[in-house]
């Protein structure tokens, strides 16, 4: 699976961009044609670093989660560093990193949150929050998300 990244987020980190021309096709089959990918290094600073090449896209994806969760900070785990500190709070999607590479960003440690299906991966970048959880808006209207591209 391709990785992606958004034509504004390659811009503001000038990263120089190749003219290619790929129709990449996703969910109910909606095409996207793609003019332009870029190649760099994705690191976490210190132990981690691979070279990548990116599709450039416009959007990626709606705001995610689409509404904040509300989780109270007591009841996050204070002993783990995660990768997104504000993980609940809807944020723009600049990059979308391809199947052949995730499992390569995945460490051994999970730890799950009690009375909750929210769960904590331990990765390169610092632990992500998986799972679901039943208090944000976006089950009450019914919306799901899921983030699937194929080419």
């Amino acid at each position: 699976m391709c990785s992606f990244i958004t034509t504004e987020f390659a811009d503001l980190l000038q990263i120089k961009k190749e003219k290619i021309f790929i129709a990449v096709s996703g969910l109910n089959s909606a095409k996207v044609n793609v003019s332009s990918r870029v190649c760099t290094v994705i690191s976490n600073k210190s132990d981690f670093e691979m070279e990548l090449e990116f599709l450039c896209v416009p959007k990626i994806s709606n705001m995610i989660p689409i509404d904040s969760l509300q989780i109270p900070k007591e009841h996050l785990p204070l002993n783990i560093k995660l990768a997104d500190p504000y993980f609940y709070r809807p944020g723009k999607i600049d990059v979308l990193l391809g199947a052949k590479v995730f499992y390569q960003l995945l460490r051994f440690g999970q730890v799950e949150m009690p009375n909750s299906e929210l769960k904590f991966q331990n990765s390169v970048f610092g632990f992500i929050a998986t799972g679901s959880t039943s208090n944000s808006q976006s089950e009450k209207m019914k919306y799901t998300h899921c983030g699937l591209i194929y080419d």
